[in-house]
């Protein structure tokens, strides 16, 4: 990094500080509480944090004083399909890291695991019909990077 690149650390919905710890303990997620009734409202929390994120962009680009130029994405753990479906929406982000995803394939992660905690974050209900995780991250090619 440089004295030109601005860095920003967000905390999406249900992450970091705004984790519900009060789920944790019964219901195997801490998001067990939010995530169900985001999906009840046809709202999946995945997609919740992806308009977060997405609006991130939107202000990174509004607030700058030079238009941005590059957004690069970190995800880590459970923000990992996040900014993969942010990146796979939004051109103007450059390049994803993911470091550490809570998961790769709703096939084999939250299919075939379905009492694997911390899974109602990444439940988005029919999703399969249209595409996997490894589609996505296929469609990114060069612009994502695993770690």
């Amino acid at each position: 990094m440089n004295e030109s690149t601005a860095v920003f650390a967000v905390d999406l919905r249900g992450l970091g500080e705004t984790r519900d710890q009060g789920s944790n303990a019964k219901y195997h997620s801490h998001s067990h509480r939010v995530g169900n009734v985001a999906t009840h409202i046809g709202q999946p929390l995945l997609g919740q944090r992806v308009r977060d994120l997405l609006a991130v962009v939107d202000y990174l680009n509004e607030v700058g004083s030079e238009r941005v130029r590059s957004i690069r994405l970190i995800g880590v753990g459970s923000a990992g399909p996040v900014a993969l479906h942010a990146a796979a929406l939004d051109a103007q982000i450059s390049k994803v890291e993911l470091r550490n995803p809570a998961l790769n394939s709703w096939v084999s992660d939250v299919v075939a695991q379905p009492l694997h905690r911390e899974m109602v974050d990444h439940v988005v209900p029919g999703a399969l019909t249209w595409y996997d995780l490894p589609d996505l991250a296929h469609q990114l090619g060069a612009r994502l990077r695993i770690r």
